[in-house]
């Protein structure tokens, strides 16, 4: 599993997870911590790990908003599906 790298300094990742979906989660860290890196040079390591979790962490509320509007959405059709059928 690769490092994470921050401000020049590696941070060694250790996953008990599914090999394949940690690396896919080092991978999207490591594109946040770049992304946030890159906007913010002058921030210190930890502020920008920090900005990178704000981040990550939106993107996680937002998507489980949309899950329960579909999931809202989806259970409204099967009630109608299943009203026309009876």
């Amino acid at each position: 599993m690769p490092d994470l790298k921050l401000k020049g300094e590696r941070i060694p990742i250790k996953a008990s997870a599914d090999a394949h979906i940690a690396s896919e989660v080092v991978e999207l860290v490591q594109q946040r911590l770049t992304a946030v890196s890159e906007k913010h040079p002058t921030r210190a390591a930890h502020h920008i790990a920090i900005l990178a979790l704000l981040d990550l962490a939106q993107d996680h509320v937002l998507a489980r908003k949309d899950f329960e509007s579909f999931r809202e959405r989806v259970l409204k059709r099967i009630d109608l599906v299943e009203e026309a059928l009876r």
